[in-house]
């Protein structure tokens, strides 16, 4: 994942590994599915963190709908 500007944060839950990284007026964070796929989401165009939540809460309805690797 590339570093927007605020670093690349990194956790795991409930055996999956997620990425987010934020700057320049967008939030992207990643969840992976295999070692080599991810699902990226990402919003852009407001402030970083307004754009984090909205990120968390798009990540909090997709995830339940992406496949684990």
């Amino acid at each position: 994942m590339t570093d927007f500007g605020r670093g690349v944060q990194r956790s795991s839950e409930n055996g999956r590994e997620y990425a987010q990284s934020a700057g320049n007026g967008g939030c992207t964070i990643a969840i992976s599915v295999t070692k080599s796929s991810r699902v990226d989401i990402q919003v852009s165009g407001i402030d970083d963190l307004k754009a984090c939540d909205m990120a968390n809460a798009l990540v909090e309805v997709a995830e339940p709908r992406i496949p684990q690797g």
